[in-house]
């Protein structure tokens, strides 16, 4: 990767997705700045540094450095910066300490692993865009040799967040994609129509937007110029809804007890028990200024559900099904392993965004090379 990349970036926050903000909460464009952090350490030892970086900008970090080996010491390091954005401090330190973020794994935090062998540095491969960090990591290329002039690339981009936020969904509109080659040579989309996009899962703390390039027969090195506009689905705000008394709604088709937060209402229709397990069907509505194409994202079967006892206890779904989807609307059925003579002592938890904002990253990424 040539690490001549340099940034052309701007974020904003559109107003016409934000389902509810209390007056005494941050607001969207807060949350979207990035955080900065001052990082003072020597040693070896990571753990400290994670949680001086928790506290600091409530970005969590989990030391997964002993997964594959847990007997071999990290590398000491000596660093000191004051003052920084995130992730450009993150990559320098991790750089120092030949560390090397698993974003691929985990859920509870970003996890931190061991640099695999060969790997180039993190900080100038990148650009930032607030509390986004985007590289490209992969560029593939081939020529079809049945059809003229089927000169293809593809590019991977990668696109992380600080781990404090949550988004739902990347979108880059193809015709907002601008490239150029070799500084003069236009470059377009293969079969360049519509939107490319990608979901995030829990577990996730980074996407890769796959660009398909149709390239000019003529040899290139190097995509000069990478323009584009990516449409991030950001929850600002989770909503936690409990429900007890589960008993009582057990076989009860007209139970429909319901609770709101904002723009988003949970209704639980009923509970029965299904050959050994416990059948919740429940109900999400979303409220009128909220698209409709977002509400019915598959975001909302990656929402958080748990039984939880009186000690705490949690108890995770054994799996769910879609039963409804409608305008705004959205029907599951979750099935959890609990005798119906027990859900007495349970409290069913449902957790949704109840904020939700589009955030317009532009960006540039220059001197990308072309194989």
């Amino acid at each position: 990767m040539n690490s001549l990349v340099r940034p052309c970036l701007t974020l904003a926050v559109s107003p016409l997705l934000v389902l509810f903000v209390r007056a005494a909460e941050p607001t969207a464009e807060e949350l979207l700045k990035p955080t900065r952090l001052t990082l003072i350490t020597s040693g070896s030892d990571l753990a400290p540094v994670l949680a001086d970086i928790e506290q600091q900008t409530g970005n969590k970090l989990v030391d997964e450095t002993g997964r594959f080996s847990d007997t071999e010491k990290l590398a000491p390091w000596n660093f000191s910066l004051y003052d920084r954005e995130f992730w450009p401090l993150l990559d320098k330190f991790l750089d120092a300490a030949d560390l090397e973020p698993l974003n691929n794994s985990g859920g509870d935090g970003l996890p931190i692993g061991r640099r695999p062998l060969g790997m180039t540095p993190r900080f100038g491969q990148a650009i930032y865009v607030g509390p986004f960090r985007l590289e490209v990591t992969k560029v593939a290329s081939h020529i079809g040799t049945r059809f003229q002039g089927d000169h293809r690339a593809s590019v991977e981009l990668e696109v992380a967040w600080e781990p404090r936020l949550r988004p739902l969904m990347f979108t880059q509109t193809v015709n907002e994609l601008k490239m150029v080659a070799d500084d003069k040579t236009p470059v377009t989309v293969a079969d360049g129509s519509g939107e490319l996009s990608v979901e995030t899962t829990r577990d996730n703390h980074a996407v890769e937007l796959h660009l398909p390039l149709q390239l000019p027969p003529q040899p290139l090195e190097t995509i000069s110029s990478l323009k584009g506009r990516i449409k991030a689905l950001v929850a600002t705000r989770m909503a936690k809804f409990r429900f007890d008394q589960l008993d009582k709604a057990q076989n009860d088709k007209n139970q429909n007890v319901e609770q709101s937060d904002g723009g988003v209402k949970v209704v639980l229709d009923r509970v029965r028990e299904n050959q050994g397990l416990c059948e919740l069907h429940m109900r999400v509505e979303f409220a009128e200024n909220l698209p409709e194409h977002v509400a019915q994202g598959s975001w909302n079967f990656q929402n958080l559900t748990y039984l939880e006892n009186a000690a705490g206890e949690k108890l995770e779904h054994e799996g769910f099904e879609s039963t409804m989807q409608a305008k705004r609307k959205l029907g599951l059925a979750y099935y959890f392993d609990v005798p119906a003579e027990k859900l007495a002592d349970y409290t069913w938890v449902y957790e949704i965004p109840a904020a939700i904002v589009e955030v317009p990253i532009e960006f540039e990424l220059k001197e990308i090379p072309l194989p």
